[in-house]
C-alpha cells in the first residue's frame, strides 16, 4: 500500500508541476511553499533543459 500511495503522490506532484509550467498556480495552504519548490526546481534544472532542447 505504501508504494501505491507514493506513486499516487508523485503523480499528483508532477501534475501540479506541469500546471505550474503552464502558468496555473496553486492556491490555499502550502501554495507558497509549493511555488518556492517549483521555482527552485526550475532554477536548478534550467541549464540542463536548455542544453537538451538547444535553447538558452
Amino acid at each position: 500500500m505504501v508504494v501505491e500511495e507514493q506513486a499516487h503522490r508523485r503523480e499528483l506532484t508532477m501534475a501540479a508541476y506541469r500546471d505550474y509550467q503552464n502558468g496555473v498556480r496553486p492556491a490555499g495552504p502550502g501554495a507558497k511553499a509549493l511555488l518556492d519548490t517549483f521555482a527552485f526546481v526550475d532554477d536548478e534544472t534550467g541549464p540542463a533543459r536548455a542544453a537538451q532542447t538547444g535553447h538558452g
